[in-house]
């Protein structure tokens, strides 16, 4: 047991108390709105977003936040701030619950957000006889979702993939990525056609 590690409980929920879950909420759907083009991928419609600590300059809140995850020191359960470590996260834990929560009920930038995103799923090809005809216009309606605000306090290993080329309904892996510790969002588009038109009336 290191002894030597100490914990001031207090003065950490005093810096907690500090941070503005409302601003988290609106920097960091303002950043998906800015960012759309960078997570991308029309054939799916849920994203996973991250934020490690050297990409958060246009988050300062949030970046608030990741310095409070990493003031918690690692102890053992015998170790005298065994039980304030485990406030602390709580704490910390609470704030993220509440940052989604406060994503999902900014109307207004979430509407902007599913603006910039249903721009690249409104068109779709019509095909005859496996030729390409005309495109076919959406008039699509819908919502963004936030179904997950957390943060990754260690590194992880995930796999960038396509749809199959012999198979759509299956995909191919393209490559790994190594994902620094911080935070992940997941955004869910919801949408449907309120109406459908060709280009040439067909």
């Amino acid at each position: 047991m290191d002894t030597q590690i100490t914990f001031d409980l207090d003065a950490f929920k005093a810096k907690v108390d500090s941070i503005s879950i409302q601003a988290i909420a609106q920097e960091t759907i303002r950043w998906a709105t800015v960012h759309v083009e960078d997570y991308l991928d029309n054939q799916q419609n849920m994203f996973r977003l991250y934020f490690p600590k050297d990409q958060l300059a246009e988050l300062p809140e949030a970046l608030k936040l990741h310095d409070l995850y990493q003031e918690i020191p690692e102890v053992q359960e015998d170790h005298p701030a065994f039980n304030d470590v485990v406030k602390a996260i709580e704490y910390v834990h609470l704030i993220c619950k509440n940052v989604q929560a406060k994503m999902n009920s900014e109307k207004s930038l979430m509407d902007d957000l599913f603006k910039r995103l249903i721009f690249y799923y409104d068109m779709k090809i019509l095909r005859k006889d496996g030729k390409d005809v005309a495109p076919i216009i959406y008039d699509l309606e819908g919502y963004v979702h936030v179904g997950l605000f957390d943060y990754e306090g260690m590194s992880q290993t995930v796999e960038v993939t396509k749809i199959a080329a012999d198979d759509p309904t299956k995909r191919e892996k393209i490559k790994e990525i190594v994902l620094p510790e911080g935070y992940g969002v997941e955004l869910t588009l919801h949408f449907w056609p309120k109406t459908m038109t060709t280009s040439f009336g067909l």
